[in-house]
C-alpha cells in the first residue's frame, strides 16, 4: 500500500472545507474496519484514508504550516500503513470504569505476546510496536503488524475463516472476521485509484494553474503566498502539491528563487538580474544593473571552488516608506 506523501495533505484552510464530509466518510470506514475482541479489546485495521485523516487532524489541532513539521507528522504515521502482504491495525485496551485504570491496564501487561490473526490452519502473531509497554506502564493504544506468508495470504484472499485470538492469562478472547472485513487487503474501502493519464492529466492541470498564478507576478511571493492564490482555482489542491510543482518550474528554469531568511521567494524573472529589499515593508523589487558579468569574489576560501552564479541585495526604504 502507498505511504502518504506531502501532496495527499492539505492544508489548514482547505481541510476545514472538506472536514466535514471526510470525517463522515471516515467514521463510516472505520466502522467497516473494526473488531472487538470481547468488551474490552478492539481493533481497526488501518489503510491511507484512516491514516491521513489522523495526519489532517494532527496538523489542525497543532495549526502546523511548515512543510519540514508537516512531513515529520507524515513519516510518524506513515509506520500505521500496512507493507506488502501484511495487516496493521490499531489496537485499543477499553476500560470503562476509570476508577481503577491504571490497575486494570496493568492486568493486560503481556498482551504484546499473544494476539493472534488465526487463518484456517495458519496463525499469524501480532508484531507490536516497541515503547508501549513497560514493567510497570501499559499504553491503552497499541500498534500492531500481522505479516504473511504466501499460503496464509491466499487463504486470507480465498475467504477461509479467519478470526482474532487474544491468549492472555486475565483475557481470554477470540472474533471472527466478518466478510466485509475480511475484503481489506489490497484495495482498501475508500481508496481510489486513477489511470496514469488521468493523473498526468491533473497534474499538467495543476502544473498550469500554479504558473497562471506567477507567471506575471512581481511581488516575490513565498510558497504559502501562492497557495492560497492557487487554492481559490483548485480548492482541493494542497500546499506539497504547490511546492512540488514550484521545485518543477525551478528546475525548467521558469523561475528562480530568491532566499529570505529561511524562506524561499519565488520569481519569474529569470534574466539575470538583482533586487532592493525594503527593511521596513520587507518588499523586494527587481533591479537591473550593469556589468552584472563583472561581479566576481576576489578570493575563494579554498582552491577548487567555481562559482556558477551569485545574487546580489541591496537593502534599504523603499519610496513607499519613506514618505
Amino acid at each position: 500500500m502507498k505511504k502518504v506523501g506531502l501532496d495527499d495533505v492539505l492544508g489548514l484552510s482547505g481541510y476545514e472545507k472538506v472536514r466535514e464530509d471526510f470525517l463522515r466518510r471516515i467514521i463510516e470506514l472505520k466502522r467497516k474496519r473494526r473488531i472487538s475482541i470481547g468488551d474490552q479489546v478492539s481493533l481497526v485495521f488501518e489503510n491511507r484514508d484512516t491514516v491521513i485523516f489522523q495526519i489532517q487532524e494532527m496538523v489542525r489541532a497543532e495549526r502546523i504550516t511548515d512543510l519540514d513539521k508537516i512531513r515529520e507528522e507524515i513519516a510518524v504515521y506513515n509506520e500505521l500503513i500496512p507493507n506488502p502482504g501484511e495487516l496493521s491495525a490499531t489496537m485499543f485496551l477499553e476500560i470503562e470504569d476509570q476508577t481503577n485504570l491504571r490497575e486494570d491496564l496493568l492486568k493486560f501487561l503481556g498482551i504484546d505476546e499473544v494476539v493472534y490473526l488465526n487463518i484456517g490452519r495458519h496463525s499469524i502473531r501480532g508484531r507490536f510496536e516497541e515503547g508501549h509497554s513497560k514493567e510497570d506502564k501499559i499504553s491503552a493504544v497499541q500498534y500492531v503488524r500481522f505479516p504473511f506468508d504466501a499460503d496464509a495470504r491466499q487463504a486470507f484472499v480465498a475467504g477461509e475463516k479467519a478470526a482474532m485470538v487474544i491468549d492472555h492469562p486475565n483475557y481470554k478472547e477470540s472474533a471472527n472476521l466478518t466478510p466485509e472485513v475480511q475484503k481489506i487487503p489490497g484495495r482498501g474501502p475508500g481508496e481510489l485509484r486513477m489511470s496514469k493519464t488521468r493523473k498526468q492529466a491533473r497534474k499538467t492541470r495543476q502544473l498550469e494553474v500554479i504558473w497562471d498564478v506567477i507567471k506575471d507576478d512581481k511581488s516575490h511571493p513565498t510558497a504559502d503566498q501562492i497557495y492560497e492564490r492557487v487554492r481559490k482555482k483548485l480548492p482541493n489542491i494542497s500546499l506539497g502539491t504547490v511546492y512540488r510543482n514550484l521545485q518543477k518550474l525551478v528546475s525548467d528554469q521558469r523561475l528562480q528563487v530568491l532566499m529570505r531568511g529561511r524562506s524561499q521567494h519565488f520569481d519569474p524573472l529569470v534574466e539575470r538580474h538583482q533586487h532592493f529589499i525594503c527593511e521596513n515593508c520587507d518588499h523586494v523589487y527587481d533591479v537591473l544593473i550593469d556589468h552584472q558579468k563583472d561581479i566576481k569574489p576576489v578570493k575563494l576560501p579554498h582552491e577548487g571552488f567555481k562559482v556558477t552564479s551569485h545574487q546580489l541585495a541591496f537593502y534599504g526604504t523603499c519610496k513607499h516608506c519613506s514618505t
